[in-house]
C-alpha cells in the first residue's frame, strides 16, 4: 500500500491505494464521522482489484474544508481523482453518506458497478419534521434578536450527534449534504447496482433502503437481519 495526499481546491485529501496495475479498481467511500480506515480489513478479501481508501475532506487524516462543502463539490474531488490516477473499470463502494457520493457520482458518470451499504439518499419530508422545523427556525430567530445567551444554547445542543460534534464548516457542509435529495439521480443510474441494508438499522430505515431498490431499474437487494447501521463490519459477529 502507499498513501498520497491528493490536492483539491479546499485542501488535500489522504489517498490510501495498492500498486496500481491493471486490473478492476474499488474506490471505498466511508459514512460521516469516520474515515477510509474503517474499511481497510476488507483489502484482503479483494486481492484480485486495486483498492483505493479515501478519507474525504474534513475526516480522517485528509484537511477540513477550507469552507463548506456540497454534496456536488465530493462529487468533483473524486472524479478529478479517478481521471488523475487513470483509474478504469471503477466499482464504487458507499456507505451511509458515501452512499450519497455514490448516487450522486454515478447518476453522472460511467462506472462499473456501485455497492450501496446503508445509504442515505433523500431529505426527510414528513409534515411533523417539517413543522418541528419550522417552530426551531421560528424559535432561532426569536432568540438571536433578544437573548443571545438562550440562542448560543439552543443550537449548540440542537440537531443530531454528528451535527453536534462538527466544526462550523463541517456543520454548514452537512447541512448542503443532507438537504439534497437524490430521488431524480437514483432514476439516472445505469450501472449496476447492489444494495446492502440492515432491517434493524435505526440510522436508515429499512424502507429507505427498499425505496433506493425501487427506483435503481435493474438493482438487486440483500437485506441483514443481525447488524445495524454498520452491517459490513458486525454481520461477522452475527
Amino acid at each position: 500500500m502507499k498513501e498520497i495526499y491528493f490536492k483539491t481546491s479546499f485542501g488535500k485529501m489522504y489517498v490510501r491505494l495498492t500498486d496500481l496495475f491493471n486490473s478492476k479498481t474499488i474506490i471505498w467511500l466511508h459514512g460521516w464521522g469516520i474515515s477510509g480506515e474503517t474499511f481497510y480489513s476488507f483489502e484482503k478479501e479483494f486481492k484480485g482489484y486495486n483498492s483505493v481508501f479515501l478519507d474525504m475532506m474534513g475526516f480522517g487524516k485528509s484537511d477540513e474544508p477550507n469552507l463548506a462543502m456540497t454534496l456536488d463539490d465530493y462529487v468533483m474531488i473524486l472524479r478529478d481523482l479517478i481521471i488523475s490516477l487513470e483509474l478504469k473499470d471503477v466499482i464504487l463502494v458507499g456507505h451511509s453518506f458515501g452512499g450519497r457520493i455514490a448516487i450522486a457520482y454515478a447518476s453522472s458518470y460511467e462506472v462499473e458497478k456501485v455497492f450501496l451499504v446503508s445509504a442515505k439518499a433523500f431529505k426527510n419530508k414528513k409534515i411533523e419534521f417539517r413543522l418541528n422545523l419550522l417552530k426551531y427556525k421560528i424559535k432561532k430567530g426569536f432568540l438571536k434578536i433578544f437573548n443571545k445567551d438562550k440562542y448560543l444554547k439552543l443550537i449548540s445542543n440542537s440537531g443530531s450527534v454528528d451535527y453536534q460534534n462538527a466544526s462550523i464548516v463541517m456543520k454548514e457542509t452537512l447541512k448542503n449534504i443532507v438537504n439534497k435529495d437524490l430521488e431524480k439521480n437514483l432514476l439516472n443510474i445505469k450501472s449496476d447496482v447492489i444494495i446492502l441494508g440492515s432491517v434493524n438499522d435505526r440510522v436508515v430505515l429499512y424502507q429507505e433502503t427498499l425505496k433506493i431498490y425501487q427506483l435503481i431499474k435493474d438493482s438487486k437487494i440483500y437485506p441483514f437481519y443481525c447488524s445495524n447501521h454498520f452491517l459490513y463490519l458486525e454481520e461477522k459477529n452475527c
